[in-house]
This record gives structure tokens, sequence and C-alpha cells, in this order.
């Protein structure tokens, strides 16, 4: 039951880069007898002298280490949309100096730098460079932050931590369903041997952009064949979004064609309001004018993904109709990816 303790202490070398690992092994030996007995066991490893025993340990080398993630989350962005980016550099301690250490990104085609760019640190970290994020995110300009000689003086991990925003751009890269991966660099010289080390990508972390879509139905509801000058017809108008993000400012108008006059009943008969991120309300309060003319409008208004409103509405033919005349009546939508004037939006 008894228990023996050896410490001691040994210096790395100048020869281990950062992150690299080294292991070291004790062995203990021992006798079956006190002193030198013939016929003792004396631990040399062939069974059955088993008299021996070994223990192996690990260092590593501190290291810096750099990881990239979101700081907004969607499921699908809309074009126009700002998704916020973050890099964290990791450094253990206590370790340092670190010279030339620097962090940069190249941000996709189909996104653009917008700034609100921030740099942080925690204390631990001493004889950080002042740096601010530069460049503009394209190929030959990455967005680069030169941290210069960092030193960790903690006996724990510090960090430095970027932040910065980007916009989802009206370009033609830009399509429901794309998918943008992007990633950040990490670059620094070597403590060890003062040489730069092969740059360091962090994992990818992934954009998807979306889209609305209009899915219009126009139907008419009441006969539409042998009818006179005179006769009325019914038309239900649905729109629905049958997209991957929120449709915005949503604008419907129906010019009628030669034959049709005298919109009446001007009304919104139905909402179909499934998604949560579309306030009920919104769809239901939707203005109509137009009443009496040949032409009508809405307001504007948004329907989440998978919403969908019914508008109905009755026309009368005009005295200039003749028989055999087919008449056929559009009503149009238009809408955009963002709520209000945004930039980049469609």
């Amino acid at each position: 039951g008894c228990v023996a303790t050896v410490t001691f202490t040994g210096t790395v070398g100048n020869t281990l880069t950062s992150g690299s690992s080294l292991s070291t092994t004790a062995t203990a030996r021992w006798t079956s007898l006190p002193g030198s007995v013939t016929g003792e066991r004396t631990g040399n490893g062939t069974a059955p002298d088993n008299y021996v025993g070994a223990a192996t340990a690990s260092i590593l080398v501190n290291d810096l280490n750099l990881t990239k993630s979101l700081t907004t989350t969607a499921n699908r962005y809309a074009v126009g949309d700002i998704v916020g980016y973050r890099l964290t550099l990791s450094i253990q301690g206590p370790f340092g100096p670190i010279s030339n250490v620097q962090l940069s990104d190249i941000l996709p085609i189909g996104l653009a730098y917008i700034g609100n760019s921030s740099v942080t640190n925690t204390s631990g970290v001493t004889s950080l460079t002042p740096a601010a994020l530069s460049g503009t995110g394209v190929t030959g300009d990455p967005l680069t932050l030169n941290l210069g000689t960092v030193n960790n003086t903690s006996s724990i991990a510090q960090e430095v931590v970027v932040s910065f925003d980007a916009r989802v751009t009206n370009v033609l890269d830009n399509q429901d369903g794309t998918t943008w991966p992007n990633l950040g660099t990490l670059s620094f010289n070597d403590p060890a041997t003062n040489a730069p080390v092969t740059p360091r990508n962090t994992p990818p972390v992934s954009i998807t952009v979306g889209e609305p879509n209009l899915l219009p139905t126009l139907t008419a509801v009441t006969a539409t064949t042998n009818l006179n000058a005179g006769a009325t017809v019914t038309y239900e108008y649905v729109a629905k979004n049958d997209g991957t993000t929120v449709m915005h400012d949503l604008r419907l108008s129906d010019t009628l064609p030669p034959g049709l006059t005298n919109v009446q009943g001007l009304t919104v008969v139905a909402v179909n309001d499934i998604n949560p991120l579309l306030d009920a309300t919104t769809a239901g309060n939707i203005t109509l004018s137009g009443t009496g003319s040949g032409t009508w409008t809405s307001s504007a208004f948004d329907l989440g993904v998978g919403d969908s409103v019914t508008i109905r509405y009755t026309v009368t033919l005009t005295d200039t109709v003749q028989p055999g005349d087919a008449i056929q009546n559009t009503v149009i939508g238009t809408f955009t990816s963002r709520a209000g004037a945004a930039a980049d939006e469609r």
C-alpha cells in the first residue's frame, strides 16, 4: 500500500514547433528480495520475471487556433440580408511572443463586406498591436487583421475576437438554394524558429440563399360561357408565397382588358397565415382600391413562406363585346426580397 513519488522538471528544446507533442516514459524496476540474492527476480522483463512497470506522459506545445462562426441565424438568407461572421483566435497560455500574427478572410462572390467590424481581446493577451480590419474581402484584397506580435501572459487560453457583417448581394449567382461556404485563415511565425508556419484554414461555415416566389391563381367562379353584354363574372385571385423566404411589399393590380369594367365586391375573403414570421393582421388588413372602375390595386403587404391571400371581385361585360370574343384577364403582382427600400434587395 506504500507509494513513492518522484518529481522532476525538464526544459522543452527549441526544436519543437507550435502544436507539436512530446512524450516521455518513466520506468521502475524492483526485486523480490533485498540486496542481491541469487535466484531472486530482478525485473528483467522475461516472464515470469515481470517486476517492471512503465508510465508515459505527453505534453503539447502551446499553439494558436482559429475558428469561424455565424452571429446571425437563418435557414435561408434573402437577397439583401445581412450575414454576421465571427473569427475567434484562441491563444494557449502562457505562450509568446508570437510574431506576424494575421487573420484573413475572402468572402464568396455572392457576399459583400459592409463593415460593422469590431476587434476585442481578453485581458490576458498583451503586446497586441492596435489593429482594425482592412480590405474589401474579395480575391486580391482579403479582409485582413494584422495583429503583429501577440503574447499570452496568462496561464489559461485567451482570445482575440473579430466580428464583421456581409450582405447577400443582388447578383445573378445568388439564386434560391445557392450555398456559399466561407472560411478564415490564420498565419504567424513559429516562436521556436521564427519561420512562417503553413497558413491554417478554419472549417468552412455556410449560408444558403433563399427567395420568395409568387404562385398566382386567377379563377372565374361563375359562368364564363354564353354571356351577354351586361352580364357579370366573379373572379377569385389567390396570391401564395411558395418560395423559401418572406415576400415583402407585395402589390397586386388588375387593369381589366377591353370588354370588362366596373369592379364591384372587391374584398379579401381568405388569409392563410401559416408562417409564424408574419403577423396575421398584416395580410388581413390589406387595402383594396378601385371599386367602380376598370382597375383595382392593393396596398403593399408581406407574405410569409407558405402564406396566401384570396381576393374576390366581380366585373361586368361592356356593351362592346361581340359573340365569340375571348377575354383574358390578368392580375399582376410585384414584390421585393426585403422590407422597405433596402440595399441590394430584389
